[in-house]
């Protein structure tokens, strides 16, 4: 008899996850842990008790696996939510359906391609795009869909490479150690050596964005049932080395600000504008390009951070001599400063990147350092006159912990600090010992 006819149940658990969030009264939504809340002040720690109790629309999970009896081969795995499953008679009667599947020998439904999944999931990503690009505070629908690059640069090339490297079409058949391999395969932004364009390796930052589109996009797949699993979530967590940065000193600033009209004669006016309104905010670079007219108050100025789900609005006050600048610039157009309105944020950002790289170079500011260092500048000089709160508000940042991350550095500040404790405390063990000698 062929052995496609042999299962063995090694695993099977159906239980419901009674769901802990409670009303406005606090009490909760489950109608079991309702029940037992009443007897119990202690009922979500004992949540778990309760998952022989169906019946109340919370979800059903099984932990299910069927196991070849003399081979131990896996012939079906499920650890997770049964989707659209509401009783646990229709929970138990798709586990049967899983077992009767294996046993009668029926051939897997090859189910979805690697490119048929790209294809859905860039499509819905770029529906999602197009959908929030209608809230967003300023940028058209083409500006949103340029973040959809990113999702084809990754995930286009993975179909060819998957067929022509491992002959893998299915996207079932897809393992980790052949997404491992793309991964690392990844070429980095070309530079041109000699006259001729070359790509770079990829910096560990970028195969870490890499590696999380990559993980994202399978993750959407075992939502949608197309797999049972991820083969990325055995993917090798790639860290990223934390290089320490040297702030801006107010020498450097000064530089860059007083060589200004010899680099930009015909513009020297709006680039000054705009130099001396990121070293006041330290905003990124795509935030000052859009400062609007109007959002200029007082001794101040609002600008809008443009990073995340939420955009953020900040005051910030200017020094006399930028907002003297603002107004002796020549505006790009009746509602922003730097911006015509016309081209796409991409090329706007582009355009004063590539000037900022100019100026920098006449400068003497050592290559690597950017118009982002007036941000990260602004962050280390905060947190050394005030609090790490302050420089987390000026940035924008939801937590001080990514503001601490990235954005401070320690300074000679903080070392003459130290010293000075070290010193205090060498001079209470002076004394110290000198009582033992005493004695």
């Amino acid at each position: 008899m062929d052995s496609a006819v042999y299962a063995h149940v090694s695993r099977r658990e159906i239980y419901p996850r009674h769901r802990t969030r409670t009303r406005k009264d606090g009490s909760p939504v489950c109608k079991h842990l309702r029940k037992n809340a009443a007897k119990d002040p202690d009922w979500k720690k004992h949540a778990d008790k309760l998952r022989e109790l169906f019946g109340c629309g919370c979800p059903i999970y099984a932990r299910v696996l069927i196991t070849h009896p003399i081979t131990k081969e896996i012939l079906k795995e499920h650890n997770g939510v049964l989707k659209g499953i509401t009783t646990k008679q229709g929970a138990e009667e798709l586990v049967e359906s899983w077992f009767v599947d294996c046993i009668s020998g029926r051939p897997k439904d090859a189910g979805k391609t690697v490119a048929e999944a790209v294809a859905y999931y860039t499509k819905e990503r770029e529906d999602e795009i197009k959908r929030k690009a209608q809230h967003r505070y300023i940028g058209s629908e083409k500006d949103a869909l340029e973040s959809m690059r990113k999702y084809h640069d990754v995930l286009g090339p993975l179909v060819p490479f998957l067929k022509e490297n491992h002959n893998v079409v299915s996207l079932r058949a897809v393992k980790t150690e052949m997404l491992s391999a793309y991964v690392l395969q990844r070429p980095g932004r070309k530079k041109k050596i000699d006259g001729v364009l070359v790509a770079a390796p990829k910096t560990e930052l970028g195969l870490q964005k890499d590696q999380e589109f990559i993980t994202s996009f399978f993750q959407r797949c075992v939502d949608l049932d197309w797999i049972d699993k991820t083969p990325a979530a055995a993917l090798k967590t790639i860290t990223v080395t934390k290089k320490s940065f040297v702030p801006l000193t107010p020498t450097e600033r000064q530089k860059i600000i007083d060589i200004i009209p010899s680099v930009f004669s015909r513009s020297s006016a709006m680039m000054s504008a705009f130099v001396r309104l990121q070293n006041d905010t330290g905003m990124r670079l795509r935030e000052i390009a859009l400062a609007r007219v109007e959002d200029l108050n007082g001794s101040g100025m609002w600008l809008t951070t443009m990073k995340g789900a939420e955009h953020k609005r900040i005051y910030h006050e200017l020094k006399p001599q930028t907002i003297a600048a603002l107004h002796a610039t020549r505006t790009r157009s009746k509602d922003y400063y730097f911006w015509t309105g016309n081209s796409t944020l991409k090329t706007l950002v582009e355009d004063w990147g590539a000037k900022y790289r100019k100026l920098f170079k006449a400068a003497g500011i050592e290559e690597g350092r950017r118009s982002h260092f007036f941000r990260k500048t602004l962050g280390t000089g905060l947190r050394t006159a005030g609090r790490t709160e302050d420089a987390q508000v000026a940035l924008g940042h939801s937590s001080t912990q990514h503001t601490e991350k990235s954005y401070i550095t320690t300074t000679k500040e903080d070392f003459e600090v130290m010293n000075a404790a070290k010193q205090k405390l060498w001079e209470v063990e002076a004394r110290e010992l000198g009582k033992m000698v005493g004695e």
